[in-house]
Parts: structure tokens; sequence; C-alpha cells
């Protein structure tokens, strides 16, 4: 959802989110991005990339996210725990809800917000998500449009409506109780959804039904692996198994890239 804004300085940014799904962008603009990644808060601002969240977030209980920037100073709070910083760039105008963006972690490695957002609110004045929702025939996935004039200034420029809705509905368990994970794949709820943890298979897909890449090494042999290095994050995930001398015994690596810089 696209939101072009005309904010004055200085700008408070508030909204609310509700999730169990450890990944995904909530808000962003074309200067900063507040992201989920591995169940904690982060706010990627120019060079800051801010670790917000002391712990896990993503509990299914609503969240509270305060962002304010006036010139140089700012702070963004998340529920009872503030974090001031200092920075010359704006919070823009062009704010984006969810969405995909270079700069994030979570949107570079494939993930997107899968939860609830609401009660924004852009300086004093709440925006009514509810009001511009635009419900779209059943199968259509077009791009639609909307300009709705607010008394602050804003208005949608544009929205893409496949499964927004106008409501939060509550985290629902049992999407595993059909065991739609195959091939010893383990099932967790995700927010209405089930998730397939096939790390532990020699299986990988959706519900673990399509057989993994092997490369088989007799000591003498190796492979390069290039790819150009676009992201400020990227997901390296590798298994490996041989026989030690006490028996045979099978790994598993899991590593993430650093970004090239952090303040």
């Amino acid at each position: 959802m696209t939101l072009a804004t005309q904010l004055s300085t200085p700008t408070s940014i508030r909204f609310n989110f509700r999730t169990n799904e450890p990944n995904g962008i909530l808000l962003q603009s074309s200067t900063f991005v507040i992201e989920l990644v591995s169940g904690n808060l982060y706010l990627l601002l120019a060079n800051l990339y801010i670790q917000v969240s002391e712990d896990t977030v993503v509990d299914s209980k609503w969240h509270t996210v305060h962002l304010r920037k006036d010139k140089r100073a700012g702070f963004i709070k998340l529920d009872n725990l503030t974090i001031d910083f200092n920075n010359d760039v704006s919070l823009g105008n062009d704010l984006v809800i969810s969405g995909e963006n270079p700069k994030s972690w979570a949107s570079n490695m494939g993930y997107a917000y899968i939860g609830c957002f609401g009660d924004l609110t852009i300086n004093s004045d709440r925006v009514n998500l509810n009001s511009i929702i635009i419900q779209q025939d059943e199968g259509n996935f077009a791009l639609k449009y909307l300009e709705l004039e607010f008394h602050l200034g804003a208005f949608i420029s544009s929205l893409l409506l496949a499964t927004l809705r106008p409501h939060c509905p509550p985290g629902s368990s049992g999407f595993c109780l059909s065991n739609p994970c195959v091939n010893n794949g383990k099932c967790v709820d995700g927010w209405n959804r089930y998730i397939c943890d096939c790390s532990h298979t020699n299986f990988t897909g959706l519900n673990c039904q399509l057989p993994n890449n092997v490369l088989s090494f007799n000591g003498f042999n190796t492979v390069s692996l290039q790819w150009p290095s676009i992201f400020q994050a990227e997901e390296i995930k590798l298994r490996f198994r041989s026989f030690k001398v006490h028996g045979k015994k099978r790994f598993r690596a899991h590593a993430h890239a650093c970004p090239h810089s952090l303040s």
C-alpha cells in the first residue's frame, strides 16, 4: 500500500502491528525502512541500522512503534523502549506499508510481511486505513487506484490489494492438523497459515516435497559459486554429511552475512 504524503517537519509517524511471522517490512519510504528480521524490530535510516527490540516481538500481540524526526534529532520507540539517534536525513513523504526494498534485509532474503498493521498516525492525524481499502474481484490481482484526500494533505496514490482486509483476524492455530508437511518436515503455525520446516530432511519446497540438490565429494573436489554482491544482507544455508571416526553424523550450518557498514 503506497501513501504519497506531504509531511511537514517535525515528522511523527506512529502505528501498531501484530504478527507471529519473524521477517518482513512494516513501513518504509525512500529514506527509511522499519522491518522485522528474525523476530526483532530494526530501523534502517541512511547509514544507521538500529536494532530496536531487546526481545522478540513476533508473539501475536499488538506492539506500538513511534518514529519521530526533528532536524538532526530523532527517536524510535517500541512500546516503552525508546532509542535516540542523530541523522541529517528526513523521513521522506512517500510512505509504503510493507512492500519490497533493495536496502532491506528481510526483502533481500525473500521475505514479506504477514500479519496485521493498523492505527497509522502521521503527525497528529490518524489515517483511516479501513476507508481506503479497495475490495477487488475474486481472482483479479491487478493494480487498482484510488485518490482520497485527507485533511492533513495526504492521499492514497496507488493500492495493490491482493490479500489486504479491513480487519485483523485473531492469529489462529490448527493449520498443521492435516499434516501438510511430507518427508518428515516439521509443521509450525504461522500467521493464519502453516509453515513447513524442512531443515532436518533431504527435501525442500513449500511442503518439503522437492528433493534437495546434493553433491558428493571424494576429498579432491572443489566447486566455486559466484554471484553479484548487490545486497546489504545475504542468507546462506547449507548442510553436509560425512563419515567420522566415531560414526556417521549429520550437520547443518546456517549463516547470515552482516551489512557492509553499521553506524
